[in-house]
C-alpha cells in the first residue's frame, strides 16, 4: 500500500482504493471495527511496502491464562474431520463453480467432491461461455454452484441468461445475503436452491448429493 492508502485504512466507511468498492462492494468498516474493539485491551497496526506486501499486527491483552485449559491442535483436527465425514457421499457428474473470489473457488474446488469432476469460472460472463462450450462439446455440466454477488454479470443475471439459453440442470445459489427476499429472488432468477455464506461443507455436499445422486 502507499502511505496515503495506509492512512485511510482504519477510517470508517473508507476503502484503500475506490476500485475495491466498485468491483467487490463492502462498507469499509471491517478494519475500523477491529481497530476500535480492542482499544482498551490492545491495538492493531500495519506496515506496508507498495508492490511487496503488508504486515498487520494485532496485540490483545488476554489476561491470566494459568487456569485456562489449552486445546491440543491434533485432537481438535481429529474431531473436526470426524464431524465433517458424518457419512460417505459419492457424487457423479460435472460441477461448475462460479465465484469472483479466488479464495472461495480454491476452497470449493478442493472440497471432498467424492468422484465428481469440478471446473471453475471467475464471473458470470465466463460461466456462460463455459456452459456454451460444454454444450458444443457434448460435455454438459450437471450442476452449477453460482455466487450471486459478482462484478460484470451478477448471479441473478447469470442464472436468468443460462435458463434463456436452455440450460436445464440444477443451479445452486451461493449468497451472503441471507434475507428471505433475496432467497426468493434467487429462485425467481432460475436457481433450484440456495446456500448461505459462509458455506458449511457438509450442507454443501448433502445438497449437491441430493441433485446429483449419491
Amino acid at each position: 500500500m502507499t502511505p496515503e492508502h495506509r492512512e485511510r485504512l482504519f477510517e470508517p466507511f473508507s476503502q484503500g482504493d475506490a476500485q475495491i468498492t466498485e468491483h467487490f462492494g463492502g462498507t469499509g468498516l471491517a478494519l475500523r471495527s477491529v481497530s476500535v474493539w480492542p482499544r482498551s485491551r490492545g491495538r492493531i497496526s500495519v506496515e506496508s511496502t507498495l508492490g511487496v506486501g503488508s504486515t498487520f499486527t494485532v496485540i490483545i491483552a488476554i489476561g491470566d491464562l494459568r487456569r485456562v485449559p489449552l486445546i491440543q491442535p491434533a485432537e481438535m483436527t481429529k474431531e473436526c474431520l470426524s464431524d465433517v465425514s458424518m457419512r460417505e457421499i459419492r457424487l457423479h457428474g460435472r460441477i461448475l463453480i462460479v465465484d469472483d473470489r479466488r479464495d472461495i473457488r480454491f476452497l470449493l474446488k478442493r472440497s471432498h467432491w467424492a468422484g465428481a469432476d469440478v471446473a471453475e469460472a471467475e464471473d458470470g460472463l465466463l460461466a456462460i461461455e463455459a456452459v456454451n462450450k460444454s454444450i458444443e462439446q457434448g460435455t454438459h455440466f450437471d450442476l452449477i454452484l453460482l455466487d450471486m454477488q459478482m462484478p460484470n454479470l451478477n448471479g441473478y443475471q447469470t442464472a436468468a441468461t443460462l435458463r434463456q439459453l436452455g440450460y436445464e440442470k440444477p443451479i445452486v445459489a451461493l449468497t451472503a445475503d441471507a434475507m428471505q427476499g433475496n432467497m426468493n429472488k434467487c429462485l425467481v432468477a432460475g436457481c433450484n436452491d440456495y446456500l448461505s455464506k459462509p458455506i458449511n461443507k457438509q450442507d454443501l455436499l448433502e445438497m449437491v448429493s441430493r441433485f446429483l445422486g449419491s
